[in-house]
């Protein structure tokens, strides 16, 4: 019930000589660095924090030089005064220090209004993705705007990132944070057509492959199987060779 696996055997065994190879720098080997559930805790002591989180990503990609960091959503909202008193800036700085490439919005992203939303895109080094958003409008700021996927190349890799807010999101903000300038809400699809109708506009856009950030979690580990959303959603997902969750903070 802590959200622990038990550990798996592999069926299969490998020879020095075979990692050798693919760990090569000549063989297409992509790291992934993922997060989620942030919540403005930047500081270190109960939190990891920015320090850490900063030089251990550092680290990882000396080690790995193609290599991308993701998160799937909660990085701002539910956060410490040391973010929440500055409008969640000094978060989305600290992400920028972290060299985050991509993340998706969770429901804590919606704690204030859509116009404080896009001040937090302006700020942002890395991009934002939904792809079960009903509309996209006033989710940008100057030339820095949401995407439905977006592409990243790194060591000769084209990955494509697709994501997926938590339907839940409506009931879990304030009335009117979902309205966009425009005067329209933004409606998030709980089922994952969108999601696989990105995939497949990322692949024709040259994705070698699409890793999908998914902003719902598991609720329950019940002998070893994951019990609650997220399992189910994984496999409405057609296409995407990696899944990362969020939300329930499993």
């Amino acid at each position: 019930a802590y959200g622990f696996s038990k550990p798996g055997i592999s069926k299969q065994s490998f020879t020095a000589a075979q990692l050798v190879k693919v760990s090569s720098p000549n063989n297409r080997v992509l790291q992934l660095l993922q997060f989620s559930d942030l919540h403005g805790a930047i500081e270190t002591g109960s939190s990891f924090g920015t320090p850490l989180l900063v030089s251990n990503f550092a680290a990882d990609r000396k080690a790995a030089a193609t290599t991308i960091t993701l998160s799937s959503g909660d990085n701002i909202g539910a956060a410490p005064q040391i973010s929440s008193a500055f409008e969640e800036i000094p978060t989305i700085e600290a992400m920028n220090l972290m060299k985050v490439d991509a993340s998706v919005f969770g429901n804590h992203e919606h704690d204030r209004n859509v116009a404080h939303l896009a001040k937090v895109i302006g700020a942002s080094e890395f991009q934002w993705v939904t792809s079960n958003y009903s509309t996209l409008n006033g989710l940008e700021s100057g030339t820095k705007a949401a995407k439905e996927y977006t592409i990243i190349e790194r060591g000769g890799l084209k990955i494509g990132i697709v994501g997926a807010n938590t339907s839940q999101t409506k009931e879990q903000v304030f009335p009117g944070n979902l309205m966009t300038p425009s005067g329209k809400e933004i409606v998030i699809d709980p089922s994952m057509d969108s999601v696989n109708k990105a995939i497949k506009a990322a692949k024709a856009a040259g994705a070698d492959f699409v890793v999908a950030l998914v902003h719902e979690g598991w609720t329950e580990n019940l002998e070893g199987k994951a019990e609650g959303p997220l399992p189910a959603i994984a496999k409405e997902i057609q296409g995407a060779a990696i899944v990362f969750g969020a939300h329930s903070h499993l």
